[in-house]
């Protein structure tokens, strides 16, 4: 059972005091007396010793009336519930109370039974308003304990979109973790440190991103619009909605202080500026696309509205496309979607390169299947070491990149001479052909090209490029 609700009755008239303990079932409403007095002053006394749920007193007293007594229990004990009783010529006077934040008056003469309601009602108030006090309570003890988790939990679910998941616990501060809705830039830059496996633990690279944390929220957080906190993989993401802060400025200086302390590679990734909440995933999945760059161009810091354009464009098969244009010689498309593929292999955990070695591998292979499947020897391939020992062992994503363009461009390079040769002896076994039957009306650039087997296109390129004459202007001649 609760405790006992306690009761202070305050009147001039004893009558009045003695009928209210009377008339009352006041153990039935789980409340007792503990006090009573005959005049506001000596009231005050007693509330302020007995500390009571509830206050029952007359309006009209002597020195102090029922209005300013309640007044001033009110300015010291905002928790006290004030029941006023009022004569009817008094009645427009006591709903003045009302404003000052009395519970309710009750006009004379008693009615047991509209006191009883009255106090009845006044008590689920009370034990309803504990109840909630005691939640609040045990909810601000949980989340001192888990502040940094829910704070944690509540920003991962921003930047990612999991808006149906936030849930604000009743009692935490959100005016330390809500954003300001529309009127202010959010940005979001994404940090992320590079730690070699074989020197660093799991738990050690826990702590070392936790200190980064803790410098960045030491030096920079000076306001609660900038947020610093770790995401699913790993990194360290900056949450700016502080206008008076350039989140690009801040990122740089950070990432380039940790490589120079931390003694490792540092990368930043940042997302452009959007103007809702529901956009900062946005902004996140843009930095997070920024740093992957940042591997791609072997830059310390991307900004993701001056990234280059290296995503694919409209390439149903870029493997294929590859293969066409390593036989055909062209280095500088070649080149250019092999760093396509390579980009496309970076996944969330961007330190793990298995996947871009095992492509560069398949690369490798297909390029000494061309090459070989085109006349070029073994002998001439020693820039492809097959054993891949050399690519096992590379830990940036930089190095691997320089390893497979290398092959790339070297194998263009030969394919480009062969072909050279190879378009001489066709253009000069068709130039053999057209002395020979020159008086053919139906000889044609597309029945050529079907009779030795090769593209009419690329057979009228060719042709002007060795005899500096199109195809119909030689055949007139």
């Amino acid at each position: 059972m609760n405790n006992l609700l306690k009761v202070i009755l305050v009147d001039d008239e004893q009558n009045i005091i003695n009928l209210l303990k009377l008339c009352i079932q006041w153990e039935q409403l789980n409340m007792e007396v503990v006090g009573e007095a005959n005049c506001g002053i000596e009231a005050l006394d007693l509330i302020d010793d007995l500390k009571p749920d509830i206050v029952l007193t007359d309006i009209q007293m002597p020195y102090m009336d029922g209005i300013e007594l309640s007044k001033q229990i009110l300015e010291r004990h905002i928790d006290i519930n004030i029941i006023i009783l009022t004569a009817h010529e008094q009645f427009e006077y006591a709903q003045q109370s009302v404003s000052i934040g009395i519970s309710d008056f009750i006009l004379k003469p008693i009615d047991p039974d509209l006191i009883t309601n009255i106090l009845w009602n006044l008590q689920e108030k009370i034990y309803k308003n504990r109840k909630r006090l005691l939640y609040l309570e045990t909810s601000f003890k949980y989340i001192q304990n888990n502040i940094d988790e829910l704070r944690n939990k509540f920003l991962n679910d921003l930047i990612n979109a999991n808006l149906n998941n936030i849930h604000i616990t009743e009692g935490m501060d959100i005016h330390n973790i809500i954003l300001n809705p529309t009127d202010t830039p959010i940005q979001v830059s994404v940090i992320n440190i590079f730690f070699d496996p074989l020197k660093y633990t799991t738990i050690k690279k826990q702590i070392i991103i936790q200190n980064c944390i803790s410098y960045i929220t030491e030096t920079f957080v000076f306001n609660k619009n900038l947020y610093v906190f770790k995401d699913t993989h790993n990194n360290i993401v900056l949450l700016n909605n502080d206008p008076s802060v350039y989140l690009p400025e801040i990122s740089e200086h950070i990432t380039l202080y940790f490589q120079s302390n931390i003694h490792t590679n540092v990368y930043c990734g940042i997302g452009n500026i959007v103007w809702q909440i529901t956009d900062i995933s946005t902004s996140y999945d843009q930095a997070k696309h920024s740093l992957k760059l940042c591997y791609a161009l072997n830059e310390n810091i991307v900004l993701y509205s001056t990234q280059e354009n290296l995503s694919s464009k409209g390439n149903n098969n870029p493997l294929e496309d590859l293969d066409v244009l390593v036989k055909l010689g062209l280095k500088k498309q070649a080149t250019e979607i092999t760093s396509k593929l390579l980009y496309s292999t970076l996944q969330e955990e961007i330190h793990d390169l298995s996947s871009t070695k095992l492509l560069v591998i398949d690369i490798s292979s297909k390029i000494v299947y061309i090459l070989t499947q085109n006349g070029i020897p073994l002998t001439s391939l020693n820039f492809i070491n097959l054993s891949y020992s050399s690519l096992v062992n590379l830990q940036l994503y930089s190095d691997i990149e320089k390893y497979i363009m290398n092959i790339v461009s070297k194998a263009c390079d030969l394919m480009k001479k062969t072909n050279k040769h190879k378009s001489n002896d066709v253009v000069a076994q068709i130039i053999k052909y057209l002395e020979s039957n020159y008086d053919d009306d139906t000889i044609s650039l597309s029945s050529l090209a079907k009779q030795f087997y090769i593209n009419s296109s690329y057979l009228s390129r060719v042709f002007k490029n060795e005899t500096q004459k199109s195809f119909s202007e030689y055949l007139v001649e």
